[in-house]
């Protein structure tokens, strides 16, 4: 997507260089988020399964409000809902 985008202000996409510049990136948050995972408090982080999100999207939307302490409106659930729908 990054390249397609780049494609209306660019004439060529190196898209090696681009591939390159992402793929190191992902892997430097992934590996973050496994470094400091153990650092936040108890019951402040959430795992997400692919599968269980995959399985029940909005459940899994709800469970990372609760996680987060977040009640969002009825005007954002809905949004949400229809986002994911």
């Amino acid at each position: 997507m990054m390249t397609y985008t780049m494609r209306m202000s660019i004439d060529e996409v190196d898209v090696r260089t681009v591939a390159g510049y992402w793929i190191d990136r992902i892997d430097e948050m992934l590996s973050a988020c496994l470094r400091d995972h153990d650092k936040l408090p108890p019951g402040r982080t959430i795992d997400v399964r692919f599968d269980e999100f995959m399985a029940d999207d909005m459940a899994m939307a709800e469970r990372v409000w609760d996680t987060a302490g977040y009640a969002p409106s009825d005007e954002s659930r809905s949004a949400v809902a229809e986002y994911l729908a």
